[in-house]
């Protein structure tokens, strides 16, 4: 409307012509405005969405370490000599790792392996494998030691006088190590550590060739432990404290992790709610204008006499 009375005052061809580009630019205007506040808006949603997965890392990684729990499974005799009383043992233990990233458990050295009473044990073998194990991060993996027993002429006698009345406590030392190389954003996790745990279970023979094994248990001493008997039902577990992970090297971490999501957050969720903010305002002043806009547009243009 604002064009046909530029042209009716004037009635010239420049009149029209500086109307059309009144016009031009005041909807280039419109359109830039609607286009910033547009951008203000996905770059706000962008940053706050940012503030949103440091808040996950955060909790994700929060503790860095979580205990490591190993439910320890009835051990299998993998083979088995009556006349030699040679024993082959396998035990295996489920692991459940809670962290956020993946952790390796392998053995640091040869255990040995005791037999006969808490008072009067006798060395009769050797923790032979534990092969390395990955445990997946949030996952569960198995891990499993194999033994090789023989006992000796010197406790055969001791050990055949109870075998057909009483059970056989069998001692080993569980040498283990975990691995933890764990990225968090800005920094990492580096740490390797061993535990040693000491471990029994009972044996027991039946003729005419039958070998049992009951629930194995651990502890850090021999003196700690009481064997279950053969037929337990007993269902215990191995953990991996975070007291004794290196506590050096897990402040550090957690120092990296509040630093760099505090600051991640700060940044996400501040710049992504200001420019949110921002470009609300900047949309709703650019709808305002084009509703005027059209306003006036829509007015009858007055006809000159």
């Amino acid at each position: 409307s604002f064009c046909p009375q530029v042209s009716g005052i004037f009635n010239t061809r420049s009149g029209d012509s500086a109307c059309l580009a009144a016009a031009i630019m005041g909807a280039s205007s419109l359109g830039r405005s609607m286009g910033c506040a547009v951008c203000l808006l996905v770059v706000g949603v962008v940053l706050f969405c940012l503030g949103i997965w440091m808040t996950t890392v955060y909790v994700s990684f929060t503790p860095v370490y979580t205990e490591l729990t190993c439910v320890l499974n009835d051990p299998e005799v993998t083979s088995f000599s009556i006349g030699t009383f040679e024993l082959g043992v396998a035990v295996t233990s489920t692991c459940s790792n809670p962290n956020p990233y993946d952790l390796i458990v392998s053995s640091t050295k040869v255990g040995q392996v005791y037999m006969g009473k808490a008072n009067a044990m006798s060395e009769v073998g050797t923790v032979t494998d534990i092969p390395e194990k990955k445990l997946p991060a949030d996952g569960k993996g198995n891990i499993t030691a194999y033994l090789s027993i023989a006992p000796s002429g010197g406790i055969f006698g001791s050990v055949f006088d109870i075998i057909m009345s009483s059970e056989i406590p069998i001692w080993l030392e569980n040498n283990l190590e975990v691995k933890v190389d764990a990225k968090i954003l800005f920094g990492s996790f580096k740490t390797t550590r061993p535990f040693e745990k000491k471990c029994v279970m009972n044996w027991k023979v039946e003729l005419p060739a039958t070998s049992k094994l009951g629930p194995m248990s651990c502890a850090d001493t021999f003196a700690e432990l009481i064997p279950e008997p053969v037929g337990s039902s007993a269902a215990n577990t191995l953990t991996f404290p975070a007291d004794s992970m290196a506590g050096e090297e897990i402040d550090e971490a957690t120092t990296q992790k509040n630093v760099g999501c505090g600051l991640g957050m700060a940044f996400g969720y501040g710049l992504g709610v200001g420019f949110c903010i921002l470009g609300a305002i900047l949309f709703c002043r650019a709808r305002r204008s084009t509703k005027a806009a059209e306003a006036k547009q829509s007015q009858p243009a007055d006809v000159p006499i």
